[in-house]
């Protein structure tokens, strides 16, 4: 809610090296790949992300998406956010979106750096229909 994606524009870079076929910045070794040869742009970006954050990367699972990527995402920003521009919120969105991420982003007019009854509402919607939750 009313934030920002870290590391933002080195996880694009990623993506975009990877998707252009352009020199591997990172010396990946291959192993982010899928069962069809395909690479997981969603991998690679993890993998580049641990390496800077000089996290160990394990090569036994680098050929596996990571779980995170898998877990859908929820992003609501005000429109009149004083403290973190929407446009990043947007991009932040963006971004999970080009790694493959389920992201649902939502804009609530005229609301600054703070949630509303509206974002409260659309979470509950979100978590009933992404894990099953019923509310009472």
């Amino acid at each position: 809610m009313c934030g920002w994606l870290p590391f933002m524009r080195e996880l694009e870079r990623a993506v975009v090296d990877e998707e252009d076929g352009g020199e591997d910045v990172f010396e990946r070794d291959g192993n982010d790949e899928d069962e069809q040869g395909e690479t997981d742009v969603g991998a690679v970006a993890v993998s580049v992300l641990r390496e800077m954050l000089d996290m160990e990367v394990d090569e036994k699972r680098r050929e596996f998406r990571p779980a995170v990527l898998s877990t859908p995402v929820f992003l609501g920003h005000g429109s009149a956010d004083e403290k973190v521009s929407i446009q990043l919120g947007k991009a932040s969105a963006e971004t999970l979106m080009s790694l493959c991420v389920d992201v649902q982003w939502h804009t609530y007019e005229g609301l600054g750096h703070w949630f509303s009854s509206e974002m409260f509402a659309d979470m509950a919607h979100f978590l009933d229909e992404k894990a099953g939750l019923e509310r009472k």
